[in-house]
């Protein structure tokens, strides 16, 4: 079964609490505490809101592919400039 993303979890840089440990925000990979067990092997790929609504994946998996930004601030930035 695959799906259309548009939920994918947004994985951000370190605040420096935990050197090199990025850190998971989202429901969906927050509701899961095996995604977050294995969150750190998926491909972290940098935003790109166009790449993130069109990535299928297996829903009965988990994501192999995530997408990351510096901060919850950069996030809001980038939001604001889209069209």
């Amino acid at each position: 079964m695959t799906s259309k993303s548009g939920y994918s979890p947004v994985v951000t840089a370190d605040d420096g609490s935990a050197i090199g440990m990025p850190k998971a925000y989202g429901a969906g990979i927050l509701s899961s505490l095996g995604e977050l067990d294995v969150f750190q092997n998926a491909s972290i790929r940098p935003l790109d809101f166009q790449e993130l609504g069109s990535e299928e994946y297996d829903i009965t998996r988990y994501q192999p592919v995530l997408y990351s930004l510096g901060s919850m601030d950069e996030l809001h930035d980038r939001l604001l400039e889209l069209p």
